[in-house]
C-alpha cells in the first residue's frame, strides 16, 4: 500500500491503529524519558539468576550445549539495545523468563534420566513449504491423525512436568501469554495466523529455549545477532526425546517454514525425516509473509522498515525456493519428499492427504478422514476476518514474485525439476521453463490440474503400455498402477525415474516402448 503523494510504502502506523490499552502503555516509557529500558529492562544476567531462583536451584547441566549461557547473554544483550516498546520489552522479557525455566528444567530432567538421550526421533513427519502456502491448516488436519503426535503450543511451551501427551491442564492459561495474546496487542494479527494454546505449535516456538534459533530474528531487529542453526536443530532433537520419553511410540508431525531454508541440517538431525512441502502462487505467498512478519515485529516496536523487510524475505524465500529444488534432483533425500498443493488442499483435503500418506507408506484411515471433514466444518475460511493484500501492498508485483517461480516450479505448483538427472539438463529444462510466457505455463498447469479421466480409461480398447517413473514426484507410482489395473489388458514398465523417463533413463525406455511394439506386431 503507497501513499498516492509520494509512492513509498505506508508505514504500519498508518496501516494500524493500535488498541488503546497498547498506546497507553507503550506511553508509560514517554512518561519517564522515552527510553522503554527504563520500564521493562531485558538484563541478560539479572533474568537468568531470576529463573534460577523461581526454580529453587541451580541446575549443574547443560542439556547437551555447554555454551549456551553465554548465548543466552548475548542474545539478552541484543533484545535490549533493540528499538521494541514497552509491550513488547514485557512480551519478550516473559519469554525469556520462561524460556530460561523450560530449559533449566530440561536440563535437570536429563540429568536424572540419561537414558532420555538414548531415545530415538523415527521418520517424524516434517510439514514445510514458504509461508502462508498452507502449511498451517495441513499441519491441523495431519494432526487428526492418532497414529501421529504434534506438540500442542501448551506442552511446547511447558513441557515439565509432565502431563499425558495431548493435554493442556493448567498450561493453558500460562500458554495464553505467548499465544492468544497475540491477537490481543493487534486484532488484525487473528486474521493473518491463528495462535492458540490448544493447537498444534511450530518448531520456530518449540525452539525458543534454545535462544539461538528464528524466533528472535522474526520478533526484532537484532543487529549482527546471528542464529546458530546446528545448535538450534540440536536443542530440538534433545526437546522430543524429552518430551516422548515413557509415551507409547508414535510418529512425531512437526511444522515450520523456516525449515526451507535448513533442509540440510534437518536431515543431518532426521535423516530419516519425511518432508511435506507445501506449493502456492509466489504472489500469494509473498505479500502475505511480508504483512504477516511485519504485524509480529509490529506488535513489539514502533520501527518497522517495510521496504527493506520486503526485500530480505524476498530474497530468503527465493533461496529457499532454489536450494530445495536443487537438493530435490539428487540423492539421498530426494525420494524423502511428498508435495501438498495448496488448491488441491483447499479443493479436496481428504483425497490430497491420501495422496500424501501414499507416497509415505500410510495409510488415510476412515476416522482421520472424517476427523478431517468435521474440523473444516467447525472451523470456516474466515472465522476471525479476512487477511487482505495484494503485492503492490507490500512492494512487490505479481510478475516480479512469478518470475521466482519460472525456474522454480515446486513454486507454482509442478516440479519440472525432480526429474532432471544432471547439472546441464537442468539448466537446459529451466530455461526452457523461463521462457515459456507465464499466462501459457500456468494454463497448462490448471488443464492438468483439473482434467479428470479415470471414468473412461475401462473404455480403452487397444493394447496400452503404462511407463511409470519409480520416483515421480508428480504422477506418483501409485497414481500409474492406478492406470494400469483400469484399462483392460494393459501392460506396465517402471523405470528407474522421475516424471520425465525418456529423457532421464532413454535407453530403458527404448528397450521398454520397442520391446512392447514389438510383441504386438508379432
Amino acid at each position: 500500500m503507497r501513499t498516492e503523494a509520494t509512492g513509498r510504502l505506508r508505514s504500519m502506523a498508518e496501516r494500524y491503529r493500535r488498541p488503546d490499552w497498547v498506546r497507553r502503555l507503550n506511553a508509560m516509557a514517554d512518561s519517564v524519558g522515552g527510553d522503554a529500558r527504563r520500564i521493562v529492562p531485558l538484563d541478560g544476567p539479572a533474568l537468568l539468576d531470576e529463573a534460577e531462583r523461581s526454580l529453587g536451584d541451580r541446575s549443574s547441566g547443560d542439556f547437551g550445549d555447554p555454551a549456551w549461557r553465554t548465548r543466552f547473554t548475548q542474545l539478552a544483550a541484543a533484545l535490549d539495545a533493540s528499538t521494541m516498546h514497552v509491550v513488547g520489552r514485557l512480551m519478550t522479557r516473559q519469554e525469556l523468563l520462561r524460556a530460561l525455566r523450560t530449559r533449566l528444567r530440561l536440563a535437570r530432567e536429563l540429568d536424572e534420566h540419561p537414558r532420555i538421550a538414548d531415545g530415538r526421533v523415527a521418520a517424524p513427519v516434517i510439514v514445510t513449504g514458504p509461508a502462508r502456502s498452507g502449511t498451517s491448516i495441513l499441519f491441523e488436519l495431519l494432526a487428526l491423525d492418532p497414529e501421529l503426535r504434534a506438540p500442542l503450543a501448551c506442552e511446547g511451551l511447558h513441557p515439565l512436568p509432565r502431563q499425558p501427551a495431548g493435554e493442556c491442564g493448567a498450561r493453558r492459561d500460562w500458554s495464553e501469554c505467548e499465544q492468544e495474546l497475540w491477537a490481543d496487542v493487534q486484532p488484525e494479527f487473528s486474521a493473518m495466523h491463528e495462535l492458540r494454546s490448544d493447537l498444534p505449535v511450530e518448531c520456530v516456538t518449540l525452539t525458543i529455549p534454545c535462544f539461538c534459533g528464528s524466533h528472535w530474528q522474526m520478533i526484532a531487529q537484532l543487529g549482527d545477532w546471528e542464529a546458530d542453526i546446528e545448535a538450534m536443530y540440536a536443542f530440538h532433537r534433545r526437546l522430543l526425546q524429552v518430551m516422548q520419553h515413557g509415551e507409547p511410540p508414535r510418529t512425531w508431525l512437526l511444522k515450520t517454514p523456516g525449515h526451507l531454508m535448513t533442509l540440510e541440517s534437518l536431515f543431518a538431525t532426521y535423516p530419516d525425516a519425511w518432508v511435506v512441502q507445501t506449493h502456492r502462487d509466489p504472489a500469494k505467498t509473498m505479500p502475505s509473509t511480508v504483512s504477516t512478519t511485519a504485524m509480529v515485529q509490529w506488535m513489539r516496536t514502533d520501527h518497522v522498515d517495510v521496504a527493506a523487510l520486503a526485500q530480505v524475505i524476498e530474497m530468503v524465500f527465493a533461496y529457499g525456493l532454489n536450494h530445495t529444488v536443487e537438493l530435490r534432483t539428487g540423492r539421498p533425500f530426494a525420494d524423502r519428499f511428498v508435495d501438498v498443493h495448496f488448491d488441491r488442499l483447499m479443493r479436496d483435503p481428504v483425497q490430497t492427504l491420501g495422496s500424501a500418506y501414499a507416497v509415505m507408506g500410510r495409510e488415510l484411515r476412515p476416522a482421520h478422514a472424517e476427523r478431517i471433514r468435521a474440523y473444516l466444518r467447525d472451523k470456516p475460511k474466515g472465522k476471525f476476518g479476512v487477511h487482505q493484500y495484494t503485492p503492490q501492498d507490500w512492494g512487490f508485483t505479481a510478475e516480479s514474485l512469478r518470475a521466482i517461480g519460472r525456474m522454480l516450479p515446486a513454486a507454482i505448483g509442478l516440479i519440472v525439476a525432480l526429474a532432471v538427472a544432471t547439472a546441464g539438463l537442468g539448466a537446459v529444462l529451466a530455461r526452457f521453463t523461463g521462457l515459456t510466457p507465464l499466462e501459457g505455463y500456468l494454463a497448462c498447469g490448471a488443464a492438468v490440474r483439473d482434467m479428470d479421466h479415470r471414468e473412461i480409461l475401462a473404455r480403452i480398447n487397444v493394447p496400452t503400455l503404462v511407463v511409470i517413473g519409480k520416483h515421480d514426484p508428480a504422477t506418483v507410482p501409485e497414481a500409474g498402477e492406478f492406470v494400469r489395473s483400469h484399462i483392460p489388458g494393459a501392460e506396465v514398465a517402471m523405470l528407474d525415474a522421475a516424471h520425465l523417463s525418456n529423457v532421464e533413463q532413454p535407453t530403458q525406455f527404448n528397450d521398454a516402448v520397442l520391446g512392447f511394439l514389438t510383441r504386438g506386431a508379432r
